[in-house]
């Protein structure tokens, strides 16, 4: 009987890894359906779980187009992103929704995408890990580090001459602006505690507006100044007429630039005395 001649026989190939991660992980579909069905179904009435549930829809359709690339993989990331969101998905359609579990969740969520967005973004992640308060710190840090070099300019043969833009005498308006700088670098580094509880907030904005929060200062303190020496303010005429203290001079400054509310009122004052002067 002639031998029958047998193949070797293969072993099956295995899956590959992505794959059966990709498996095993929650369908980005089914989240979509399930928020969907919640939504349209049951009437949802609580705001701040819809928002949350809109910001997971939004962080859902992110793809690999829209990463850079990092130490970690692409696939690594948008397996990780739908996993986390449907646990947050789930707490927040829950009988007793864990509103703060889930924005927290989500937050963590973002600053690991944000990693992978554009430079300036990637960079102030990479410097504060994702803090508020670090966001800020690295802001003000910037505002002082400018007002120290516009300083330090200032005493070299290539100051800048400012008579031509501010119709001061030289020493109060630089004794205004000076006030008015280290009065907004204050407010804002006296609201640390406030930043610290920030759950959803943009680290570009929040970088800038900590950054350019003094030089505003200084701008509101120098209209407060002329405000003041307008005579449009109801002060006590001999006080207008005298000549200022550098005390007093200091004061304004730091008061404008410290609180945006002294300044506001200002601004909205002067806003009726010119409407009424209109009227009339």
């Amino acid at each position: 009987m002639a031998e029958v001649e047998t193949l070797p026989i293969r072993p099956a190939a295995a899956a590959p890894a992505d794959a059966t991660a990709a498996a095993s992980q929650p369908d980005r579909d089914a989240l979509y359906q399930q928020i969907r069905a919640t939504l349209g179904g049951s009437g949802l009435q609580d705001e701040e779980i819809q928002y949350e549930l809109a910001r997971w829809v939004e962080l859902l359709e992110t793809s690999k187009d829209d990463l850079r690339e990092g130490a970690r993989s692409k696939d690594d990331i948008l397996l990780r992103l739908v996993r986390e969101a449907d646990v947050a998905v789930a707490a927040l359609l829950s009988d007793k929704p864990e509103l703060v579990f889930a924005r927290s969740l989500r937050v963590q969520t973002e600053n690991e995408l944000l990693r992978h967005d554009g430079w300036l973004k990637r960079t102030l992640i990479r410097f504060t890990d994702g803090s508020p308060v670090l966001t800020v710190c690295l802001g003000a840090f910037g505002a002082a580090a400018a007002g120290l070099a516009s300083l330090l300019l200032q005493l070299t043969p290539f100051a800048i001459d400012l008579t031509a833009f501010i119709p001061f005498e030289t020493a109060n308006s630089s004794a205004i602006a000076g006030a008015a700088f280290l009065g907004g670098l204050v407010s804002m580094l006296s609201r640390l505690q406030a930043f610290s509880r920030l759950g959803d907030f943009d680290h570009v904005f929040l970088f800038f507006n900590a950054l350019f929060k003094p030089l505003i200062g200084v701008i509101f303190g120098l209209f407060a100044f002329a405000f003041w020496k307008s005579g449009l303010l109801p002060l006590d005429k001999e006080l207008l007429q005298a000549s200022l203290t550098p005390y007093q001079i200091w004061t304004v400054g730091f008061l404008a630039g410290f609180s945006e509310r002294f300044a506001n009122d200002l601004i909205s004052r002067g806003e009726g005395l010119f409407a009424a002067a209109k009227k009339s």
